[in-house]
């Protein structure tokens, strides 16, 4: 049996103006398809050196733009590439969302890209109320400390990553906004 998780992170701070490798990790949560239980990572150095491990352990890591922004920044590297997390492992849909739609994956236009986000490709395709908040309000949240808040909202994101990809392995396909079809395929390793 392969092991298979689905992983989302949280970042001290926001994105704007910084590169990859000046972000941290607030938390991280990980779901392990096989035994459908969740596991929380913190920022100490320890807690991420184990969800490395985790990472480097399993034969599938699911993520929703994880190859652009989660990866890189967990293991401290500018790119996807430099990682050391093999293309065979990684199965981010929101990579196989934009090659459906012959976009550059590692680039964002929202002239092109719009309508393919995690919130509105649940809401489209799963018809649910999708995202509990927004990325941008979580550094607020560590700051403050308020964890729980924390948790719950990245753990949110799991859960739909993990229910969208059921949806794209059994049906081969994710609905966007206004109607966007994108056949994502049964095998992730397209």
């Amino acid at each position: 049996m392969s092991d298979h998780i689905i992983l989302d992170i949280e970042t001290k701070t926001l994105l704007e103006g910084k590169k990859l490798t000046e972000m941290e990790v607030s938390c991280a949560v990980v779901y392990n398809v096989n035994d459908h239980k969740y596991s929380v990572y913190g920022d100490t150095k320890g807690e991420l050196n184990d969800l490395r491990n985790r990472i480097d352990l399993a034969s599938r890591v699911t993520t929703w733009g994880g190859e652009k922004f989660d990866l890189p920044i967990i293991f401290n590297k500018p790119s996807f590439e430099e990682t050391g997390v093999s293309r065979f492992k990684s199965d981010d849909l929101r990579r196989r969302v934009y090659l459906s739609q012959q976009l550059d994956p590692m680039q964002y236009d929202p002239n092109k890209h719009g309508g393919w986000s995690l919130d509105k490709v649940s809401k489209e395709t799963l018809g649910v109320e999708g995202k509990s908040g927004n990325g941008k309000g979580a550094p607020a949240l560590y700051t403050q400390g308020l964890w729980g808040r924390l948790i719950d909202y990245c753990i949110q994101d799991v859960k739909l990553t993990r229910d969208l990809i059921w949806f794209a392995d059994k049906y081969g396909y994710l609905l966007g906004a206004d109607g966007m079809y994108a056949r994502v395929g049964k095998d992730w390793l397209k």
